[in-house]
């Protein structure tokens, strides 16, 4: 069941994070974005960070929900139990991750070059 859920809620999140960063419609925070003691100095390092980080948020966004959809669809085509089906999704939602990891580096290099 988490299988199914998981990359739904993650992607959405991501997406949602990347969005709003891009904007500078998120707004510094302590519980969504990307938490570094550089990013929350200001809200100039803060939107600056989000700015930068924004194409990769959303890209792991549409991947985690690419594994959302990849779950649903072999659920309601019986392939649930198939190992190969599983194991897809779970690269995928750990997929999804890569692209985050590279966002929040570029962000926080982003937010260096704002301080100075």
């Amino acid at each position: 069941m988490w299988l199914l859920v998981a990359p739904l809620i993650i992607g959405v999140v991501l997406w949602l994070t990347g969005y709003l960063g891009a904007r500078d419609r998120l707004p510094r925070n302590t519980w969504a974005g990307i938490r570094m003691q550089v990013t929350l100095v200001n809200d100039e390092t803060w939107f600056a960070a989000h700015r930068a980080a924004a194409p990769w948020l959303t890209g792991g966004g549409y991947v985690e929900l690419a594994a959302a959809l990849l779950v649903i669809g072999a659920r309601f085509a019986g392939w649930v139990t198939l190992a190969p089906a599983r194991f897809a999704a779970a690269v995928l939602v750990l997929a999804g991750f890569v692209p985050f990891t590279v966002g929040a580096i570029k962000g926080q290099a982003a937010a260096r070059r704002a301080l100075k």
